[in-house]
Order: structure tokens, then C-alpha cells, then sequence
């Protein structure tokens, strides 16, 4: 997996912006990710910020804006976790 993470400034409502890029072990395992978190990205919970994923291929970005830096480290941080997770299970069941 390889990672990288660009600050991109201010847009609309939102002072925070950020977005990370990860290259995955399949697409498969990018696929799953997106519909495991789909349920997740802007609910009704995520009153100070916005999350979106978008896949290309084996290719992950993660997409946060919020209104300030605490919103977008918690919202970040949330997310990171839940892929952390689902990338142990993966590796868990043997699917790489």
C-alpha cells in the first residue's frame, strides 16, 4: 500500500480540505472498501464535514473537507481506522 496525502486549501463552506491516495494490493480490496464505507460517508453524524471515496482501479482517495482542523483530523482519523480494519480482515482470510 502506498499513501500519499495533499493538503488542497479552502472550498465553499469548508477552511479544510485534504485528500489521500492509496494504492492497494487489488482492485477487489478497493471495491470493497468503498461499499463497506459507503454507508458512513455524509450521514446525517457528520455535521462539521464531508467525506467522499472514489476508486480507480486498485487505487483508493479519500476525500475530507470539514469546517476547522479538528473536524478533519477526527474525520480523517475515523476513516483511516475503518481501513486499517478492513485491510486486517482481508489479509485475515487470506485474500491477498
Amino acid at each position: 500500500m502506498d499513501l500519499v496525502l495533499r493538503n488542497l486549501g479552502k472550498e465553499g463552506s469548508y477552511s479544510c480540505r485534504l485528500s489521500l491516495g492509496l494504492t492497494l494490493s487489488s482492485p477487489r480490496l478497493a471495491s470493497l472498501m468503498k461499499e463497506t464505507l459507503a454507508p458512513e460517508l455524509n450521514g446525517a453524524h457528520q455535521r462539521r464535514s464531508h467525506a467522499s471515496l472514489q476508486i480507480n482501479g486498485s487505487r483508493l482517495t479519500l476525500s475530507v473537507s470539514a469546517h476547522d482542523n479538528t473536524a478533519l483530523k477526527a474525520s480523517l482519523h475515523y476513516f483511516l481506522m475503518q481501513l486499517n480494519l478492513i485491510t486486517q480482515l482481508w489479509e485475515g482470510f487470506g485474500n491477498e
